[in-house]
Formats: structure tokens, C-alpha cells, sequence
């Protein structure tokens, strides 16, 4: 047989095999590769089962997107339209393709009519995401499902704020019974990392639903962790701690301590740590047992490779073997101390989230909101009653007789308990049943790359293995077939990707990696794999610095440029192999949106090559939304000179740089808004932003947020943004308004609890990428990119990068949290190494996914750089062997791998040794400046240590604290540039804004601080502090003892002769018997280092102020210089 009749064969058994799978009259259960047409077999289905007589409204179609969805109506209603209009011969051909060769009549009359017939009685088929089917169904039957009639469903961005402060109000007012347990969890875990375990569990809704809702739950979970895991009792700790001093006491420790003291420097460093500990009175030493664990143990739990020396072993052979029970007691009781804490965090953070939940599920009620797994669970809860199973079927018009399951691998493990339900009475023997009823379902192992959203690809395999047997064990026909050729990558993308997937380092393909059959062979088709780009360190640039001011030394930086240069030399036609490239031909995929991420867009858009909007937008971090923020801030306090410049010069206002710098300096110790209304009335730029301002501020005033803000961007505020930023805003800006629709619709009123709620969450918004290319490059997540395809494909960020630690675990039998990262019982270490496991498997699945998004091209490389991306491990370092394997050659770290196939230019694969094509970029681009020294990342006082003064997590001290404290300086930033007849009217304007949201400041604390502050401004001796020449909140940057600092000074006097410095602290002072903190001095020995390098002629003295009761402490210039020795 012939190359040509082979290929010829195996399109004809694809085909065969795709009819055989839109066979309406059988359950069907399809396996397919990448690219092998399973949407057009999905929609084949469909309109087979509507020939077959099947009424449209009995058949539901399960998509995991509403992008699959419409795609799917799309290409449905495309053919019921041609049906109607089409001449017979076409109509028959195009029935012979769907594997209705010989169709009857009637089938010719249904096909006719079935258009017209959709589209009057409004009931074709339904093809929808799980949730929206279960809206559906919850929205008819509400009572029956106990959810409130008329819900609304929330947004992932409203569930996740009312999830937060759900938490917030449990922990900020926490019942009796959760005291402690916040108390033992502040131990362990910071605030932001606490929430963020809660909120695993509060969506854990299989886990946490007994935690909320069973009594008994708790008390299991903690017999669990007693009786099958032998945690030691939390209880029993102090006695455990006296037991075990005791053992050690019969151990003559001592002796062993002296021993230790007569050997090299190391032994004996270990030897004064264990006299240290056994100097201790009786009474402290089982409080101090860490002492000795760190005289036995190194900092990763492990024991020392060796306990003795041979100049040791001289004098005291048995010196060793005296150390080994002290090891093995010591190891034990460290064992049972982290099983008892492990035991004790977890059961509280089981209580807290339990908590939590109850607080969410009722937030959720009060609003009448349901979020996407409430969908799931009350639909589910509903079918579960077989009599009320029955009367929703025959409710839901005639029942659903077929089901088609898309991307079936991607369902979660409790949608497929749902969808069970459906489809299992399809399989019950019955005698009189007239009508054939069916499932099917699409799905690829490789492909399961969600199980952030609860899918299993084991579930998957298990659940429709089951499906499958109960059709046999039911006597209905049902197939499972395998579609394996692919119909849209060139061979050179499908022979690489066979090699990589078949490659023994691959684990996560299940043990049955199917290689893909071609169909496009003669296509153009090439896989480059590009030399590391490595760069030279990076700068720690400001977060706030936009990417292309970035190091342009550093390797990201680099690489981002090397990409961008040769896709502008592609689409300049400098690859004769792939013939003429368009932008919208391209698609970069990334594991992750990240600064590299940022670096490559700036990098496309500076060569001038056309950028499509980024699939997912962080609203906070859009400029367009700090505008509007901005706006929202300047109508609540006009007084706030940083928030109404950034006003002035966003496209509201329109204010250029130049204008903006006049009316700044020409304000003298007025605020820039006062500055500004000298200005009402004028025919000039600053005339019209008085003008603005005026009839914001009033609409503000008057108006809910929702409307305030759809009347500023609908009077010329979207066209604004428009004209400077291009239409692409337009995502954010209605995002920005459903969060502000949202905000209203739960009760909430007011423009400053509004802000304030939106910059704690503002959420991401994704956009749906159109599976059609555009005109413009597309950069996309991998995760993003599931579903779409592109001619070129560049995955470009291939090393590996570290993943953080985990200090959760979740498993069926309930949520453990460790302390610490050592001495972890074998039980945790277990499950993490599972999760670890599962993990790494779903990473090659992800990658099988990101290489057969290409049709033609791919193109892979990444970048070096230390601590942050490896080659070791990595996708890169398995493609470079792989592709130099297809090469039969030695993989390169130095030189571009080609490897190509197709008939263009009728060329064999090849290596190549050219330089990557560069494009048509300016110059001044691509020339590196001059290398100067890469600066350390600027030190802060905070780099310095933690103040002395510890406060557990809690929101009645942090986070006041934190809170009082900033609202403090804004006041000390506020006022003094006030007359003091306006300071009334800012304090409660500024203190509205502190009153709302999850941790708002109480109408006391308010009030308490506004007093303080004012009583400090107008204290006589402190005064200059205050006065107009005076600075605030000035920055200073420099070096002390070759560390790079930044800093920002509270208040700052700078006279002929002398300096002062005020720092401002509104935590507790000390007693007059106390020491001065630490941290504040070495605070206050930075300010005044660095201001002696800029001024060494002046005196310089340093004040610490306490607002609370106007108590100070001077750190004198003896206690900076001593601090300012031990820095370096």
C-alpha cells in the first residue's frame, strides 16, 4: 500500500469512526486527542438525534464553557439554517457526511422545517454549562430546592468579597469558643495567609459541610487525628515537657555537656548550648527544650552526620554513643510536640472555616444570592429525592431523554454525581420503554488540567466506565470509541508531541498515552527550540515602575525582547518554510501572568507589532480603575493632593505635566484643591476641571455609586478613556460598574465604603478569547488557551520555577495545618507528597495541552535566572532532548534546534546553527546601554526586625492597629496644612472613609485618634514641627554602611544649624522604667545616617512622639552611632 492510499485509508476510518459516534440510537462514550474534531461530532450528534425525530427541548448538551456553548449553537443553527434554503443534492451530500447516507423522506421534511420550527416555539436544544442547566432548574423550583425564589446568582468576584468578610466578621467578633482558636492560629499564621486557608475550606464544600452543619464532626475529626494517627493530646504538652526533662536528667546531660566542651570550635558551640540549657533552674527548663534540639538537630529537623570528633573519641570513646538516647528522646518529644500543635491548628482552623461558612451561607441568604457551588449542591440535594426526581422530570418538559457531556474530563467529581442523576434512569431495564434514550460523552485524560475546580481525571475515567457497564448491564447498545486523528497539527507538531508525551519522564497521561495518526502531512510544519537566554542579575525596580524601565540586563528582560525580535522577522517574511505570518496568527502561551508577562507586551508593543487585550484583568492594578478611584476619593476629600493630581492628569480631566507643575507650585501652603478653585470660572484648562469637579461632587452626593459612576464615563468619561487608552478598557470599566451594581444590590450605601470594599478585592475579570484568530497577537495563560488554536505558537517561558511551600493539607478525612516545616508527621508528609504527586501529573497534562494549541509552528524556549527559573526538571530541558533526538544529535545549549517537516520547500528536518531572526526594531532598541552596577534592593527600617512590641492576630489589635495608625498620619498629613476652623470638616470626612468596609475603625476610635492628633499639632512644643516651612512625609534614599536605604520620614525641621526628626507612633508608648524598642531606634539610626551624609555641618536630633498621651524619647546621636557599627 502506497503512502497516499494509507493516509487515504486513515481519513476514511476517522471518518467512519466520527458517524459511528453521532449515532443517535446508542449511549457513546468517546476518547479524543487534541484536535481530532469532537466539536463537530458534538454538533454532528445533535442534529442526527434531531432527524431521528427527537424533540429538540428533550435534549441537554453539557458544555464546560459558555465559549463551547455558543461555538456549539453557533455551528448548530449555521446548519439548521442552510437545511432550510439548501437544493437536495446538497442537502443529501451534506447528510452523507454526518453519516446519514440514506435518509428517508421524512428525515428530508424534519430537516426542512426543523429551523422555522426552533425559532417559533423557542425550544431547541439545550446546549448550556452545568450551572446554568441547574439555574434553570432551581429557578422553577425554588420551594422544592429550599433556596429563595427569585435568587440571583453572584459573580465569582461578589461571592469571593462576601466569603471575606464573612471571615473578617467571625474573626473581628469572634464567639467564646473560637477565642482560642484564633489565638492558637495568630501563632502560626499571619492574617493574609489565614484567610487565604479559610477560604480553601469555606469552598471545600464536601469537607466543610459537616464541619457547619453536624454537631459530632468536629468531635470525629478529632478522635481521627487521636486514634488513627496517634497525635499526641494538645493537653498533655507541659507534662509531656516535664517527662521528657526528667529523661534527660537521667541521662546526665551535664557530663555529656562537659564532654562536648573539649572539642574542635563546632562540638564545642554545641556543647555551651546544652550547658546553656542545663545551667537553667528546674523549674524553666522544660519551657527551654528548643535549646537542646538545636544543639541535636541542624535547622531542617535532620541529625548531625556526626556527634563526636577523633581528638574527641580520644579522651571520651564513648562520647557518641552517650548522645544517642538524649538524640532519640529529644526526637520523640519534638515528634509529639508538632503532632499536638498540628493536632491543635487544624481542628481550629476546621472550627473557623466551619464558622465562616455558616456566616457566608447566611450573608448569601440575606441578599438572596446564590454562588456557583450552591448551584450545584441545591440541584443535586433536589434529584436526590426520588419522588421529587420524578416530578422535576416530568415538569421539565417531557424530561431529558439525551445527554451530551463536552470536555468531560474537566467535570468535577460532585457535577458528575449530578449528572448521574440525569442519566442513569436512561439504563433501567424496562419492556414498555418506546423511547431510545441516550448519553454521551467527550473527554481526553490528557486534557484534565483543572483540578484547582474539583476535576479528576480518575473520576472521569471511573465514572464513565461505570455509565458504560450499567448500559450493558440495562441491554442498551453503547460504544466507547478512540479518536486519535488529528485534523489540525502539521506532522513535524504531532511527531514531537508524540516523542514528549511517550518520553518515561511523562506520568501524567495515564498510563495509555494514545499517539496521534496525521492527517495534515503535507502541511508546512516546524518545532524550534531556542539556546537559555541568561541575563545578568535584575533590578528590583519600585512595583509602581511601568515594565520597560525595567533592567534591560536582566535575563526576563531579554528574553522578552528576543521573542518579540523574532516575531517581528516572522511576520516580515523571514521564514520562506511558513510562508506569510499575520499578528493574529500568533499565539504566546504562559504558564502564568506575571512581570515576564508584562515585560513581553511591552516588548511587542514597542517593536509596533498589534497586542490583543490580556484574557484576565486584575481591576486593581488597571490605571483606568485607579482613575476612577481617584475620582471617588477626591469627591469624598478634596483636601487629598496626591489622589486629585492623579484626577488631573487621567483622561477625565486632562491635564497635562506642564499645567499640573504650575498649579503645584504655585500654591504656597494652600492645598493643591484650594489652589485649583482660584482658578473657577477661567476660560482655561483649569476652569473646566473646577468645573468638572463641582458637578462630580454633587452628583456624589446625591446619587448611589452604581449611577454616580455610569453618569460620569456616559457624559464623556468612556470616550475620555477611549481616545487616550483605546476601547480595550472597556472590560474594566464594566466590570467596574457591575462591582459598583453589585455593591448595591447587597444593601450597602455610600461612595467611601464602596471604595474602600473595592481596593481590598477588586477582583479579575476574564475576557473570552474568540476561538477565531483576530488581527492581533495573543498572549494567554495555557490554562486560558484550553479550547483554541493558532497556526504559531510560542511557549517561551518553559523553565521551571519554584513552587511555593504548602502548609495545608486536604484529604476526606478533614483539613491539616503544620507548624514549621520540620519534625512533620509521617502522615503529612504522606499527603503532601500524594498532592505533590498529583500535582506534577497535572503539569504534564498541562503541557500536552499547551503544545497541540499549534497547527504549524512552535516555537520554545525560556530563560535563566537564579532562584527563579531552572532549567533541571524543567518542559525546556525535556524538549531540548527530545527534539534533539528527532534530530539525531546532541541536545545545544547554543544554538537553535529545528526541526521541521511539510512540502513548501520539500526540506528534511535540519539543525541549524543561525542566529534567531531579528526584526525591523529601531536601533536604539536593541543597543544595550552602557552596564553600570546593578543596585541591592533599597533596605527599609522594616528590613531591621519587627517591633519589640508583639500584638497577636486579631482585629481588635493588628488590624486597628495597622488601621489607626495610617489614619493617624493622613490626619498629620491633612490638618497642618489646614486652618484650623477646616480641621473639623476633614477629620470627619477622612473618618467617614475609616468607617466602613471589613475592618472599619469604631466611631470611638475615631474620634479618640482626630482628638490626639490635634491636641500633638497644637502642643507649644512641637510646633515648628507643624509650621509651613516644615517637611512631611519626606523621602530620603542613600547609603549607610554599604546598604542601599529608603526611607520616609514623619516630619522633618531643617534650620540653619540644626535638623529635627519626629517619628509618630500611636501603638502603646512604653512605661517610663521601659527601653526604649529596638526596632524604633534602629529606625531612627537610619533616618539620622542618612541625613548626615546629605547635611554633615548640621546637628541632627531624633524624636520617637507616642499620640496617645504626647509622651517622647530621644534617640541620641551615642545610640545611632553604636546601632549604625553593628549594621553591614
Amino acid at each position: 500500500m502506497t503512502d497516499n492510499s494509507a493516509h487515504s485509508e486513515g481519513s476514511r476510518h476517522a471518518t467512519m469512526l466520527q458517524a459511528e459516534a453521532s449515532r443517535p440510537d446508542q449511549s457513546v462514550i468517546v476518547s479524543a486527542n487534541a484536535g481530532t474534531g469532537k466539536t463537530k461530532v458534538l454538533t454532528q450528534r445533535v442534529l442526527r438525534l434531531l432527524l431521528s425525530g427527537a424533540h429538540p427541548d428533550t435534549i441537554l448538551c453539557v458544555t464546560f464553557t459558555k465559549a463551547a456553548a455558543a461555538e456549539m449553537r453557533h455551528r448548530l443553527y449555521e446548519s439548521l439554517a442552510d437545511w432550510a434554503i439548501w437544493s437536495e443534492s446538497k442537502l443529501l451530500a451534506h447528510f452523507a457526511e454526518i453519516g446519514e447516507a440514506r435518509p428517508t423522506q421524512e428525515q428530508i421534511k424534519i430537516a426542512r422545517n426543523l429551523f422555522a420550527h426552533i425559532l417559533d416555539h423557542e425550544d431547541g436544544p439545550r446546549i448550556e454549562t452545568v450551572h446554568s442547566f441547574c439555574q434553570s432548574v432551581l429557578s422553577r423550583f425554588p420551594l422544592e430546592a429550599g433556596v429563595p425564589p427569585h435568587f440571583q446568582l453572584a459573580s465569582d468576584i461578589e461571592a469571593a468579597g462576601l466569603c471575606q468578610d464573612s471571615f473578617y466578621r467571625v474573626v473581628s467578633r469572634p464567639s467564646p469558643a473560637l477565642i482560642e482558636d484564633v489565638a492558637h492560629l495568630s501563632g502560626w499564621v499571619d492574617d493574609s495567609n489565614l484567610s487565604d486557608y479559610v477560604r480553601q475550606v469555606v469552598s471545600n464544600r464536601d469537607l466543610v459541610t459537616p464541619y457547619a452543619n453536624d454537631p459530632h464532626a468536629l468531635a470525629r475529626f478529632d478522635n481521627y487525628m487521636k486514634d488513627e494517627l496517634g497525635l499526641f493530646d494538645p493537653a498533655r504538652l507541659e507534662m509531656l515537657a516535664e517527662e521528657t526533662v526528667a529523661e534527660l536528667q537521667r541521662h546526665k546531660i551535664g557530663e555529656v555537656a562537659e564532654m562536648l566542651l573539649h572539642g574542635g570550635a563546632i562540638v564545642q558551640k554545641r556543647g555551651h548550648k546544652i550547658a546553656q540549657w542545663y545551667a537553667l533552674q528546674d523549674s524553666v527548663k522544660p519551657s527551654h527544650l528548643a535549646v537542646l534540639v538545636e544543639a541535636f538537630f541542624t535547622q531542617k529537623g535532620e541529625q548531625y552526620k556526626t556527634y563526636s570528633s577523633k581528638a574527641l573519641d580520644e579522651i571520651y570513646p564513648d562520647c557518641a554513643a552517650r548522645q544517642q538516647p538524649i538524640i532519640d528522646i529529644l526526637e520523640a518529644y519534638v515528634q509529639n510536640k508538632v503532632g499536638a500543635m498540628c493536632r491543635r491548628l487544624s481542628l481550629a482552623l476546621a472550627r473557623l472555616s466551619a464558622e465562616t461558612f455558616r456566616q457566608f451561607q447566611s450573608e448569601k441568604a440575606l441578599y438572596g444570592l446564590l454562588d456557583y457551588d450552591d448551584l450545584i449542591y441545591f440541584t443535586e440535594a433536589l434529584l436526590s429525592q426520588d419522588q421529587m426526581m420524578a416530578w422535576v422530570r416530568w415538569k421539565l418538559d417531557n424530561g431529558i431523554n439525551h445527554l451530551l457531556v463536552d470536555e468531560a474530563q474537566d467535570t468535577s467529581p460532585t457535577q458528575w454525581t449530578l449528572l448521574r442523576k440525569l442519566s442513569d434512569p436512561f439504563f433501567e431495564t424496562s419492556d414498555d420503554d418506546e423511547k431510545a434514550r441516550t448519553f454521551f460523552a467527550v473527554g481526553d485524560f490528557k486534557q484534565s488540567i483543572y483540578s484547582f475546580q474539583g476535576a479528576d481525571p480518575l473520576v472521569f475515567e471511573t465514572t464513565t466506565s461505570a455509565i458504560f457497564n450499567a448500559a450493558k448491564a440495562g441491554q442498551k447498545p453503547v460504544e466507547k470509541i478512540p479518536f486519535t486523528r488529528s485534523f489540525r497539527s502539521s506532522a513535524a507538531v504531532l511527531q514531537f508531541v508524540d516523542k514528549v508525551m511517550g518520553d518515561t519522564r511523562i506520568i501524567g497521561a495515564g498510563g495509555h498515552y494514545q499517539p496521534h495518526d496525521i492527517e495534515k502531512e503535507a502541511i508546512p510544519g516546524l518545532v524550534e527550540v531556542w539556546p537559555i537566554t541568561v541575563g545578568e542579575g535584575r533590578y528590583e525596580a519600585p512595583s509602581f515602575f511601568p515594565p520597560a524601565l525595567a533592567d534591560q540586563h536582566s535575563a526576563e528582560t531579554k528574553h522578552a525582547d528576543k521573542v518579540a525580535a523574532h516575531i517581528a522577522g516572522l511576520i516580515s517574511g523571514h521564514d520562506s518554510h511558513l510562508g506569510p505570518v499575520a499578528p493574529g496568527d500568533i499565539l504566546i502561551l504562559l504558564r502564568k501572568r506575571d512581570r515576564f508577562s508584562a515585560l513581553l507586551r511591552a516588548a511587542l508593543q514597542a517593536a509596533g507589532l498589534p497586542v490583543a487585550g490580556a484574557d484576565r484583568l486584575t481591576l486593581n492594578s488597571q490605571i483606568e480603575i485607579q482613575d476612577l478611584l481617584a475620582l471617588g476619593d477626591v469627591c469624598l476629600l478634596p483636601e487629598d493632593d496626591l489622589q486629585l493630581a492623579a484626577l488631573l492628569k487621567s483622561p477625565l480631566l486632562g491635564c497635562d505635566e506642564e499645567a499640573l507643575l504650575s498649579l503645584a507650585a504655585s500654591r504656597g501652603k494652600q492645598s493643591l484643591f484650594e489652589a485649583l478653585m482660584r482658578h473657577d470660572g477661567a476660560a482655561d484648562s483649569y476652569g473646566s476641571a473646577c468645573e468638572a469637579l463641582a458637578r462630580w461632587r454633587s452628583m456624589a452626593d446625591q446619587m448611589p455609586v452604581f449611577e454616580f459612576y455610569s453618569a460620569v464615563l456616559t457624559q464623556g468619561g468612556r470616550a475620555a478613556f477611549h481616545h487616550r487608552l483605546g476601547a480595550s478598557v472597556d472590560d474594566s470599566l464594566n466590570a467596574f460598574l457591575l462591582r459598583a451594581r453589585e455593591h448595591g444590590k447587597t444593601g450597602s450605601s455610600g461612595l467611601s465604603h464602596f471604595l474602600s470594599e473595592f481596593r481590598q478585592g477588586g477582583g479579575d475579570i476574564k475576557r473570552d478569547m474568540d476561538a477565531k484568530a483576530g488581527t492581533d497577537i495573543r498572549i494567554m495563560t495555557i490554562h486560558g488557551a484550553k479550547g483554541l488554536e493558532a497556526p504559531i505558537v510560542y511557549l517561551p517561558d518553559m523553565l521551571a520555577s519554584p513552587k511555593p511551600a504548602e502548609r495545608i493539607v486536604m484529604s476526606k478525612h478533614g483539613v491539616f495545618l503544620c507548624p514549621g516545616a520540620v519534625f512533620r508527621p509521617d502522615f503529612f508528609e504522606q499527603a503532601k507528597s500524594l498532592t505533590k504527586g498529583q500535582q506534577l501529573e497535572e503539569e504534564d497534562r498541562l503541557l500536552y495541552v499547551a503544545l497541540t494549541r499549534a497547527r504549524n509552528a512552535l516555537f520554545i524556549s525560556g530563560w535563566q535566572q537564579l532562584r527563579r527559573r531552572k532549567n533541571e526538571g524543567s518542559w525546556y530541558q525535556l524538549a531540548s532532548d527530545i527534539i534533539a533526538d528527532l534530530l539525531q544529535t546532541q541536545a545545544s545549549d547554543e544554538q537553535v534546534m529545528r526541526y521541521q517537516t511539510g512540502q513548501r520547500e520539500d526540506v528534511e528536518a535540519q539543525k541549524i546553527e543561525a542566529p534567531l531572526h531579528s526584526g525591523a526594531i529601531p536601533s536604539w532598541y536593541t543597543t544595550p546601554p552602557q552596564v553600570e552596577p546593578t543596585p541591592l534592593r533599597p533596605l527599609t527600617p522594616s528590613d531591621l526586625g519587627d517591633s519589640d512590641i508583639v500584638m497577636p492576630f486579631s482585629a481588635s489589635n493588628r488590624i486597628q492597629a495597622r488601621l489607626t495608625g495610617t489614619f493617624a498620619h493622613q490626619l498629620l498629613e491633612i490638618l497642618p496644612r489646614l486652618s484650623p476652623e477646616h480641621w473639623d470638616a476633614a477629620s470627619a470626612r477622612l473618618s467617614a472613609s475609616y468607617q466602613t468596609g471589613r475592618q472599619p475603625l469604631s466611631p470611638e476610635n475615631c474620634q479618640k485618634t482626630i482628638a490626639d492628633v490635634k491636641a500633638l499639632i497644637a502642643a507649644p512644643r512641637w510646633q515648628a514641627l507643624f509650621a509651613a516651612d516644615a517637611l512631611c512625609e519626606a523621602p530620603v534614599v542613600g547609603t549607610v554602611r554599604g546598604l542601599s536605604v529608603s526611607a520616609q520620614i514623619d516630619r522633618m525641621l531643617i534650620t540653619d544649624s540644626h535638623i529635627i526628626i519626629a517619628d509618630f507612633k500611636t501603638g502603646r508608648p512604653p512605661h517610663h522604667n521601659e527601653a526604649t524598642p529596638t526596632a524604633y531606634c534602629r529606625q531612627m539610626a537610619l533616618y539620622g545616617a542618612l541625613l548626615a551624609e546629605i547635611y554633615p555641618d548640621k546637628e541632627i536630633s531624633c524624636w520617637l512622639i507616642w499620640t496617645q498621651d504626647l509622651s517622647e524619647r530621644q534617640v541620641t546621636a551615642k545610640q545611632r552611632a553604636d546601632i549604625i557599627l553593628t549594621l553591614g
